[in-house]
């Protein structure tokens, strides 16, 4: 693990130097105490507190990816990501051995830092390739953004790498996210599936220094990243052609924004556009500190702020913190003077020395800021420049880039009022810090907004906010959940979903906007299985359970939606389980004695985790708990566990419901009875039940057409001693065809017969009989008759 790199991102990157001078590694991080932090030069007492907890962080996050290496195979969503030197086989020819092995040692070992930095495992070394998984053993809510951030960044470290190498190096990449089986296997955790393989293939055709993806990637991650489509190309190993994305840039935006219009927030909003009017009207202005959790809805309030602060001719500058560390297409800081300077990410250098030029003839700059506003732009330095940037420390330069900063904002605000909306300060590190502390003052007395949004967690600029003698106006926002009216306007925006779906999504989201949305765009698609990203999200809450919790979801799973404690004790095999962790995990409710899934969509995706084996071998066990209890639920487990008893279950259980006067519900297991039957003599019994079934309910002529399908099968297959064999005329060859046909429709009415406790054989002339019994009237032990529903028999 780069050290340097993890201190960054908890935003203590000033230590870095000072870990790297006492030769602080990550086995020696995890023993660091206060004292080794205050020898260190660690004086804050809070940061040595954020040290520590970090580093226990970091043993839980081993412990937890060591724990989940050890469950069982399973199927889950991951991104697959391959990453391959170019060139390597003529490397391998110029160089020597040893050299050749130091390169490629240096390389993979750079590549498993950023993999394991954002969170994913790798799997192997293929060579000069690096294959990692992200969302196996351990899934996060966003795991192929992070596979997309280590690809890039992997890809950003070349230059650094050839240089410190002493070669020309490039990779290219290919990242692809589907459903795969990972478990152990050939001693290791692997992952095996069609997602591997097309992955394997996009690298293959990506170009040196190229990153390639999949469609599923592009449709996921359309709102974080821009990408070119390649069109569709013939992959090895696929019957038809793949289309083919190519990463063009990162950004950061919130895919689901346009989704659903602006509810509630309404005072938060009235307190905001009263500082807007204030500093409309005195030109000064104040900093807005939005807090809540994610999902929340702070970036959709930052959103509609900016709407506001627009329609009263206030310019508004956006820039996001990423999580995954500052660098150089993601520094929040040189974001945000490109949104100062109206340049782009991907402005060219000339462009952007233009852009400094212009800003230093319109006003004079002191001569001491003038490199560090070239550094900050990225524009073109001159080697005067250049030299007096080398000749500072850090120190100075950081202060540099902030004073320039400051500047650019400065001279914005000479022309109109300013708001600067800055999302996600959880993750910002000490020069973000720094940087929005300078600002800050310039709203005193000057026409500035500031607004940023943060999760209540990482509030060091909100301290030291707070602890600013005479600044400006500090207005803070906690955002708490939508409430139950404003989550129905969300969910009754979109058309067409039942009031039932509408109140389980909305139960479930428990105000949370982006889980609303999320669920409400599942429901309304209309493919049949869950999209990978929200089994992503499932899956991650699931991976923070227990192994016995885990078993105990998976066996409730496989019960359904709803079901009974005591069938769930049953399965899981030991009376002792208690279900509270899952019901504090919200993944599981009460519901009067029977426990119940928080929503279906969880059930769908843990179901869909279980490889079919294991699904065979739990519904197995459901029906020996429900043999003698439920029928149905047996018939239906035996179903789902392929047994070959499935289909004689199926009978038993629609001459159940025949018993208790319910034609239309025995007429579906008949029908799935005969789905399964395979032999002769299982399909003609559930034949004559589906005769029975069909009279009963009033439909003659259907049943006519079973009990003569059913005559059929039997004269198809092998003879059998028949009780009524003279009154068939079974010894006469020339009566036997006729005879067969009386007899096995006498044996459906022998089979109701014995429904109602009947034993003996109905003959035939007793079937002719009750069919010419008066409509209406009841036989014993048989349903009551609907009118006309024997004549078409008469009559045939």
């Amino acid at each position: 693990m780069d050290v340097s790199a993890w201190l960054r991102q908890l935003g203590l990157g000033e230590y870095a130097a000072a870990f790297t001078a006492n030769h602080i590694d990550l086995a020696t991080l995890r023993q660091l105490t206060a004292d080794d932090l205050r020898d260190i030069g660690v004086n804050s007492v809070g940061h040595r507190r954020r040290l520590l907890e970090a580093i226990a962080q970091l043993d839980d996050t081993a412990s937890e990816t060591r724990t989940a290496a050890k469950f069982d195979t399973e199927r889950r969503p991951v991104a697959v990501l391959f990453a391959d030197l170019c060139g390597f086989t003529a490397l391998s020819r110029d160089l020597p051995d040893e050299r050749l092995h130091a390169l490629l040692g240096h390389y993979l070992t750079v590549a498993d830092e950023i993999v394991t930095r954002h969170g994913g495992t790798v799997d192997k070394h293929i060579g000069d390739a690096v294959m990692a998984l992200f969302g196996a053993p351990v899934a996060h809510d966003d795991d192929v953004l992070r596979a997309l951030h280590a690809a890039a960044e992997l890809r950003d470290r070349m230059p650094d790498l050839s240089r410190a190498l002493g070669h020309d190096l490039s990779m290219h990449a290919g990242l692809a996210v589907g459903e795969v089986i990972v478990g152990a296997s050939g001693g290791g955790y692997t992952a095996i599936g069609e997602s591997v393989n097309l992955a394997a293939r996009l690298t293959d055709l990506a170009p040196a220094g190229e990153i390639f993806v999949s469609e599923h990637v592009q449709r996921a991650l359309a709102g974080h990243a821009q990408f070119e489509a390649r069109g569709r190309h013939a992959v090895k190993g696929f019957a038809e052609p793949v289309d083919i994305w190519r990463l063009a840039g990162l950004t950061h935006r919130d895919p689901a924004s346009s989704l659903t219009p602006f509810v509630g927030r309404r005072a938060e909003l009235a307190q905001i556009a009263a500082l807007l009017d204030n500093c409309a009207g005195t030109g000064s202005g104040g900093t807005v500190y939005v807090r809540g959790e994610p999902g929340i809805g702070k970036s959709r309030l930052g959103r509609e702020v900016c709407a506001l602060a627009m329609r009263q001719a206030i310019a508004c500058h956006v820039c996001h913190v990423l999580d995954f560390g500052a660098g150089h297409e993601r520094d929040p800081v040189r974001r945000l003077a490109d949104s100062l300077l109206e340049l782009l990410a991907d402005s060219a250098p000339d462009t952007r020395l233009a852009a400094v030029r212009a800003l230093m003839a319109a006003e004079p700059i002191d001569a001491r800021i003038q490199p560090f506003l070239h550094e900050l732009a990225e524009a073109p330095l001159t080697p005067s420049l250049r030299s007096l940037i080398d000749a500072s420390d850090e120190t100075s330069r950081r202060r540099g880039r902030d004073e320039a900063l400051a500047l650019l904002v400065r001279r914005e605000l000479s022309r109109a009022p300013m708001l600067l909306l800055v999302e996600d300060l959880h993750w910002a590190d000490a020069s973000l810090v720094d940087a929005l502390l300078r600002l800050a003052p310039i709203a005193i007395d000057q026409p500035l907004i500031l607004v940023l949004t943060s999760r209540p967690e990482n509030e060091r600029l909100y301290e030291a906010l707070r602890s600013q003698p005479a600044g400006a106006p500090l207005v803070t926002i906690d955002l708490g959940p939508l409430r139950t009216q404003e989550a129905t306007a969300i969910a009754d925006y979109l058309a067409g979903l039942p009031d039932k779906t509408r109140r389980q999504c909305i139960e479930r989201a428990g105000g949370n906007p982006l889980f609303l949305e999320q669920l409400l765009r599942n429901v309304t698609e209309t493919a049949g299985e869950l999209p990978l990203s929200l089994r992503g999200l499932v899956v991650a809450r699931v991976d923070r359970l227990g192994a016995a919790d885990r078993a105990a979801l998976h066996a409730a799973a496989v019960l359904g939606q709803r079901f009974d404690p005591a069938a769930l004790l049953a399965l899981v095999g030991n009376p002792a389980f208690e279900v509270a962790s899952l019901l504090r995990a919200g993944l599981l409710r009460a519901d009067g004695r029977e426990l119940v899934f928080a929503h279906a969509l969880i059930r769908e995706a843990v179901l869909r985790s279980l490889l079919a084996e294991v699904q065979r071998a739990l519904h197995a066990r459901a029906a020996d708990r429900f043999d003698g209890r439920d029928p149905i639920l047996r018939a239906s487990h035996l179903d789902r566990a392929e047994s070959p008893a499935a289909a004689d279950a199926y009978r038993l259980a629609a001459e159940d419901r025949l018993r208790r006067y319910r034609p239309a519900e025995a007429l579906p297991l008949v029908e799935r009875g005969l789905a399964l039957a395979a032999a002769a003599d299982s399909r003609a019994a559930l034949l004559l039940l589906k005769g029975d079934a069909l009279l009963d309910a009033g439909r003659a002529r259907e049943a006519l057409a079973a009990y003569q399908e059913a005559a059929g099968r039997r004269r198809s297959a092998k003879p059998k001693p028949c009780a009524a064999g003279q009154r068939c005329g079974a010894s006469d060859p020339r009566r036997a065809a006729g005879g067969a046909r009386r007899c096995r429709v006498g044996a459906g009415t022998s089979g109701r017969r014995r429904l109602a406790g009947h034993s003996d054989p109905l003959p035939f002339h007793a079937r002719q009989s009750f069919l010419s019994a008066r409509p209406g009237r009841r036989v014993p032990g048989r349903a009551p008759r609907r009118p006309g529903s024997g004549r078409a028999l008469r009559q045939h």
